[in-house]
C-alpha cells in the first residue's frame, strides 16, 4: 500500500490537521481518536451562544428611553381625544444609574427649554411614568403628533420619541333605535 493510501486509516497519520480552527491542537494526542476536541468545540459553541443571546438585554438595558407612549382624553380610547378637552400625554421613561426623573427631564416639543412634563411618579425598578396635559383647541393639524425628548439631569438629550393621537370631531350617529317590547306596563325595557 503507498503512503498516499494509507492516510485516514492509520489513526496516527497527520489528518486531524483538516479540524475546525476552533480546535486546539497543542492538545492533540494521537491516541485521543479527536473525542476531546468535539467537548471543546462544544463549550466554545455554547460560550459564543450565550454571548449573542445576552448581547440583546445588556445593550437594552444600558440604554435610556421612553416607551409605552400613550395620548387619552375623558373616555380613556387611546389616541383618541375630543375637540374642545384637556387630555393626557403619557410615557415610561428610564435612565440607567439616574434613580430619580423628574419632570424637567422630559420635555414636549421643544428642546430642553420646555414646556415640561407635569409629574413623574415610579414604577419601580428605575421606570417611571410621566405625564402632562394638553388642550385640544391648541391643535392645529389632526392628526396630530408630538415629540417626546427624555435629558439626563445635565440637560443633555438622552432619547426621543414621538406620540400620535387623532382628534375626535365627528359626533356619534344614532342609525336605528327601537325599544322592545313596544307596549308593557311592567317588566323590563330594553334599547336596541
Amino acid at each position: 500500500m503507498s503512503s498516499s493510501q494509507n492516510i485516514g486509516n492509520d489513526i496516527n497519520s497527520r489528518k486531524w490537521i483538516s479540524l475546525p480552527i476552533l480546535a486546539d491542537f497543542n492538545n492533540y494526542h494521537p491516541n485521543s481518536k479527536v473525542r476531546g476536541y468535539s467537548s471543546l468545540l462544544c463549550g466554545k459553541a455554547l460560550f459564543l451562544l450565550t454571548l449573542i443571546l445576552t448581547f440583546p438585554l445588556s445593550a437594552s438595558s444600558s440604554s435610556a428611553s421612553l416607551t409605552q407612549e400613550r395620548v387619552y382624553g375623558a373616555d380613556n380610547v387611546l389616541g383618541f381625544v375630543r375637540e374642545n378637552e384637556k387630555f393626557i400625554i403619557n410615557v415610561t421613561a428610564a435612565i440607567p444609574g439616574d434613580p430619580t426623573i423628574e419632570p424637567t427631564q422630559v420635555s414636549l416639543n421643544s428642546p430642553n427649554t420646555g414646556p415640561f412634563f407635569e409629574k413623574c411618579e415610579s414604577l419601580g425598578n428605575a421606570y417611571f411614568a410621566c405625564s402632562t396635559s394638553f388642550n385640544a383647541q391648541q391643535l392645529a393639524n389632526n392628526p396630530f403628533m408630538f415629540t417626546v425628548r427624555l435629558f439626563n439631569e445635565d440637560k443633555t438629550k438622552d432619547s426621543e420619541t414621538t406620540v400620535e393621537g387623532t382628534k375626535d370631531v365627528l359626533p356619534p350617529q344614532i342609525s336605528s333605535f327601537r325599544i322592545v317590547p313596544n307596549k308593557t306596563k311592567a317588566g323590563n325595557v330594553s334599547l336596541q
